[in-house]
């Protein structure tokens, strides 16, 4: 089992964010969960500017954005579980919390203090629009289209 003070669930950038606000305040025992290899959430996939005018008073793309996040993050050295997924929070009482969490190297018992919950941007998926049935060639929603094009440099289609 591990300790720690907070443990901070979801990795995109509400999730970063807290995670370094937390450290700034001097909490010690940090944990960022986030069920993707990579964090920042849907931003890497935002190739557009727009981000980091307040943050970092820069007009910034998402991808560089999640990149001064997490470089920002890595300076104030908190535990970060990649490909982790939290399936279930036990509350023992106000100073005791038990997050499950499973990931390629099995199950993760974190013992926390305080847990802040930060999964809440993501696309609904296409079962959630009323695409039924087995996937039908060539039908995307917009996330997964920009992830394919943005992240993994693959064209979707040539005729929209």
């Amino acid at each position: 089992m591990y300790s720690y003070d907070l443990t901070v669930i979801g990795g995109g950038a509400s999730g970063i964010a807290a995670a370094i606000k937390a450290r700034e305040l001097g909490i010690k025992k940090v944990a960022l969960v986030d069920e993707k290899s990579y964090l920042g959430g849907v931003l890497p996939q935002c190739i557009h500017s727009g981000f980091g005018l307040v943050y970092f008073k820069e007009n910034l793309t998402g991808p560089e954005f999640t990149e001064k996040l997490v470089q920002k993050a890595k300076k104030l050295s908190f535990d970060v579980y990649n490909d982790t997924f939290v399936f279930k929070i036990v509350y023992r009482d106000y100073f005791e919390k038990l997050v499950y969490a499973v990931s390629k190297h099995g199950i993760k018992k974190l013992k926390t203090k305080a847990i802040i919950y930060s999964a809440g941007c993501r696309e609904r998926s296409i079962y959630e629009i009323g695409v039924v049935g087995s996937r039908p060639s060539g039908i995307f929603t917009a996330g997964e289209a920009q992830t394919l094009m943005d992240i993994y440099g693959i064209m979707p289609g040539k005729n929209v």
